[in-house]
This record gives C-alpha cells, structure tokens and sequence, in this order.
C-alpha cells in the first residue's frame, strides 16, 4: 500500500492514487464529505480518486480516503491522509490607459 503525498500547491486538477491488493473498497472523504466510493471491479490494484481543486476554497483542504480490505485477507482497514492547499490566483497590476 502507497500512501498519498503532495508537496506542491494544487493550482490545477489532479488525482489522488492508492495502490492495493485485495481491497474491498476505498472511501474518498473531501472535507468531510463523502464524494466517492471507489470498488475493484473496475481497477486493478490502483484506486484513483480525481480532484479539481480550482472547485475548492483557497487555503489548506484535507482528502482523507479509507482503504477496507477483504474479509480473508487478515489486513485491518488504513486511512491515507492527504492535506493540499489551494494557492489564490496570481494578482495582475493594473495596466494604465490613459
């Protein structure tokens, strides 16, 4: 299992990628609210979770995806934890007109 790291400021979209096997389902959590339920039947062993953050507020926002793994597996459910921030639009001088 990878986790899900950001370093940079998130000014465009991007998707958020855990990779696993024998994962019963990934909930996808974006300041408290549920946005996805990701299952295996259409993946293989990579969960990707796309964001846009230009929907998103400026500032810090935190993506939290739950990982539950199948029953005969013997692995206990993992959280990822992913904080990005949102920087604001560049401020543009005003041009003179005369």
């Amino acid at each position: 299992m990878t986790p899900v790291e950001m370093t940079e400021s998130a000014a465009k979209a991007f998707q958020a990628r855990v990779h696993g096997v024998k994962v019963a389902a990934v909930v996808c959590t974006l300041e408290g609210h549920r946005i996805k339920i990701l299952t295996p039947e259409n993946f293989r062993d990579t969960y990707a979770v796309p964001t846009d953050s230009t929907r998103l507020k400026t500032g810090v926002n935190r993506l939290v995806l739950k990982v539950t793994f199948q029953r005969g597996s013997g692995t206990k459910a993992k959280t990822h934890r992913l904080a990005f921030q949102r920087c604001p639009r560049a401020l543009r001088a005003p041009r003179f007109t005369g």
